[in-house]
């Protein structure tokens, strides 16, 4: 919905901007103070507790500098892959020669979520549904906040309805109207459940053959 705030006054928009970053702190927070310890026994043991020297000596639970630094390892290992994936998006839009708008559309949610709803899947498999959950609920939390306000700060305040995003704001709507069926229901049977899941899967159908319909129509 912040897409559709106006373009003057800009205050709006980081007014906005301010309240994403707080809902997402709060969210974390309520996250934490759940259920601190939930499934901490079906983790995976950290990668890096081998470099640590003490840890050698004495196996127990790792560090707090060990966990920051595999923590900043893996960031800077995802942030390297976010600039090549970007890169080669540009370079495949290019050689098709359609927007580079509409290919990552369709390529970028599979390519951060396909990676997502398989381990949730590996997950469920062990008998580890919470951590399933919490990875799925997690990462659209974080979705849905912080790369908002990096849009909302940062992206060309020109950008409105019009010819050249008409596609944009499109899946906008679709992706609005999929979470409302879904959550509609659910709020009202205080359950949610496998069967209204998948009626996300029809309104994705739609999503990708706008995508695909305006990549073929005509220049």
């Amino acid at each position: 919905g912040a897409a559709f705030l106006p373009i003057e006054p800009v205050w709006p928009k980081y007014v906005v901007a301010i309240a994403l970053v707080v809902i997402y702190v709060l969210y974390v927070r309520r996250h934490f103070e759940a259920d601190p310890d939930v499934d901490l026994e079906d983790l995976a043991p950290l990668r890096f507790r081998h470099l640590d020297p003490l840890h050698r000596r004495s196996p127990g639970p790792p560090r707090l500098r060990v966990v920051n630094v595999q923590v900043v390892a893996a960031l800077s290992f995802i942030v390297i892959g976010a600039i090549a994936f970007v890169g080669a998006v540009e370079h495949f839009s290019q050689t098709l020669g359609v927007s580079e708008v509409l290919l990552a559309l369709i390529i970028a949610p599979i390519a951060t979520e396909l990676p997502e709803k398989f381990n949730s899947i590996i997950w469920v498999r062990q008998g580890k549904d919470t951590l399933a959950m919490g990875n799925i609920t997690g990462a659209m939390v974080f979705q849905a906040s912080l790369p908002t306000v990096i849009a909302l700060l940062f992206i060309p305040h020109e950008w409105v309805i019009g010819p050249g995003s008409y596609v944009a704001f499109a899946s906008a709507a679709i992706a609005f109207a999929s979470a409302a069926v879904i959550f509609v229901p659910m709020a009202r049977r205080g359950r949610l459940t496998g069967r209204g899941l998948m009626v996300g899967g029809l309104f994705y159908l739609a999503y990708l053959a706008l995508v695909v319909g305006a990549i073929l129509q005509p220049s």
